[in-house]
């Protein structure tokens, strides 16, 4: 159930709503006509939220407040007293509109994460014994402007995310083959981000969206990064169109990231290319798409074991 009432008075802007949610799924496991276990698991999700936004002469004022609970039952071969969280999310932000092609915005919101049915059960479908995996806290510090002239637009964005028990990887994969989690007590992801888009000619554009980051977990007086964050990612593209036709290039490149908690084992950068060609008539668009063209072997997942590496194979060409 899903519920938004909105609101117009003058320069002011108002949105409250409920949503409400119940799922529940049954899991079996077997060994060819060997039952061993079923267990079904019950979760809920309850929120109610309120978002104002104001607007001031040049300044938009905005500020959402969300409370929000959370409920996880579970009935199979062992017992598990159910668990409940409730989550107050605040947020509030301002834009200042220095004219009409530039802006500048600040926002700051604290969020909550619950863990999920496979971080509390150690990486089991069935439980065994129930992991102590608390949700996760951040404050969310944003600070960016955006940008738009006739040829160039591009939107940057500062962030630093403040963690408070962080739910993170801790490098093995549990039984089901779904990574394990742990909390960590500190730990924070800061970075800048770009989106940029200049029309080179009438006919070619050049187009930039890419993330540089610094990401620490702080713990027994030293930093370590959390496994799988990329410190940098560029996604490169160029355009050509002509009436109906468009034929799009594009580069990403991926920097290494660690697989392990000592930060001594990483997978591979890399680099892949991928191409768009589309013709469109009247209605109708006809897409043909390429990736990886040079049909590199790459990586973006995988784990540790002792000092061996294993990787997760991304498609081909």
């Amino acid at each position: 159930l899903m519920s938004n009432y909105h609101l117009e008075v003058n320069k002011l802007t108002l949105n409250v709503g409920v949503h409400s949610n119940s799922y529940n799924r049954m899991h079996m496991g077997s060994i060819d006509t060997l039952h061993l276990y079923t267990n079904t698991g019950y979760k809920v999700d309850y929120s109610a939220y309120a978002k104002m936004g104001y607007t001031l002469g040049k300044f938009s004022l905005f500020g959402d407040l969300q409370i929000r609970k959370v409920g996880f039952r579970y009935v199979g071969d062992s017992s598990m007293t159910p668990l409940n969280w409730i989550f107050f999310n605040p947020k509030g932000g301002v834009t200042y509109n220095y004219s009409e092609k530039v802006n500048y915005y600040f926002s700051v919101g604290q969020n909550h994460r619950e863990p999920t049915r496979s971080d509390m059960f150690g990486g089991n479908d069935n439980l065994i014994g129930l992991s102590i995996i608390t949700p996760e806290q951040v404050i969310d510090y944003e600070l960016g402007s955006n940008i738009k002239f006739k040829k160039f637009s591009a939107q940057y964005n500062f962030y630093y995310m403040d963690f408070k028990n962080e739910i993170t990887l801790l490098g093995a994969l549990g039984s089901n083959g779904l990574p394990l989690m742990t909390n960590v007590s500190k730990s924070y992801r800061s970075g800048l981000e770009v989106d940029m888009n200049y029309k080179l000619t009438k006919h070619f554009s050049l187009t930039n969206s890419s993330n540089y980051s610094r990401n620490r977990i702080q713990g027994d007086g030293k930093e370590y990064e959390p496994l799988l964050t990329p410190s940098l990612i560029v996604n490169q593209g160029v355009e050509y169109t002509l009436g109906g036709l468009s034929v799009g290039i594009s580069g990403k490149y991926h920097s290494i990231s660690y697989i392990n908690p000592d930060n001594t084992l990483t997978t591979p950068a890399f680099t892949t290319l991928n191409v768009n060609i589309g013709y469109t008539y009247k209605h109708y668009t006809l897409m043909f798409q390429g990736v990886n063209l040079t049909n590199t072997r790459y990586y973006t997942s995988g784990y540790a074991i002792g000092t061996d590496r294993y990787f997760f194979v991304n498609a081909p060409i």
